[in-house]
């Protein structure tokens, strides 16, 4: 299995084309962000056991709705067989659970190496925060930790990125999966970078549009945020219409993918 080197440039090209896949068919992508949604609130209410259990799915949610996109790219409709088929093959669900495991261990892993290290400065400017009111100087002691974890949580996406339609979708082992996600990730770093950098953007913009329009009609706070919530899921949508354009141009799949679409980066 070869992994294509793409431009920078992939990066915005992957949002552009998974806009226009999810234009095919928005209604069904849209409903299925939905139901992720009410699954993840689910999930939290049932804390502590239910978001710990949700990390071993993950794997399965993101097979379901890239196949979707698949089927999508291929003009068949987003019939539900087509998002679970990968998941009949045999010892495929088996292994989607270990790449859950894995995930959430290192990422566990990771958040222990971010922040045990300043474990003791968080409590003091912890109970600081509370006796004085201000959380100011305890979001300032979090500032360096959350970096580290950002930095170490981007190599844990690297590992993983690609590493359940791998598994799903061609019938690798985790361990190749994971090396192939990897060496995959690496090389399209520069376009990674855009990519997440654009999602970040625009996310961001979404919410400070959001919070300024709440501020200036408080009146509407609740028709402002079932707004941005309609905007999220819209925004969910695209991303995974993206990250399947974005699997199809770096494993050579793109002439599925781009079947009825424009020209994409060369590899």
């Amino acid at each position: 299995m070869q992994a294509s080197t793409l431009p920078a440039s992939a990066g915005w090209y992957w949002i552009s084309q998974g806009y226009r896949l999810f234009r095919r068919q928005p209604l069904p992508l849209f409903t299925w962000m939905m139901f992720i949604t009410m699954l993840g609130m689910l999930a939290m209410n049932l804390a502590p056991i239910g978001p710990l259990l949700a990390q071993f799915f993950v794997p399965f949610i993101t097979v379901m709705t890239l196949s979707g996109c698949r089927a999508l790219a291929s003009g068949q409709p987003a019939h539900p067989a087509a998002w679970v088929q990968p998941l009949r093959e045999p010892g495929v669900p088996a292994r989607l659970l270990v790449v859950g495991g894995l995930q959430f261990g290192l990422i566990l892993l990771a958040a222990m190496l971010a922040f045990m290290p300043f474990s003791d400065t968080l409590t003091m400017e912890l109970e600081r925060a509370m006796q004085e009111e201000n959380i100011a100087p305890f979001l300032d002691a979090m500032r360096m930790p959350a970096i580290i974890f950002g930095v170490l949580y981007a190599g844990v996406s690297a590992l993983f990125w690609f590493t359940p339609l791998l598994v799903a979708w061609h019938q690798l082992p985790v361990t190749r999966a994971i090396f192939f996600s990897l060496v995959a990730c690496w090389r399209n770093k520069w376009a990674f970078l855009l990519y997440a950098a654009t999602w970040g953007i625009m996310l961001y913009a979404v919410h400070f549009i959001a919070n300024m329009l709440a501020f200036a009609m408080p009146g509407l706070s609740s028709v402002v945020a079932a707004l941005a919530m309609a905007v999220n899921l819209f925004a969910a949508a695209v991303w995974s219409c993206s990250a399947y354009v974005n699997y199809a141009t770096v494993f050579g799949a793109a002439s599925r993918a781009q079947a009825n679409m424009a020209d994409g980066p060369g590899a």
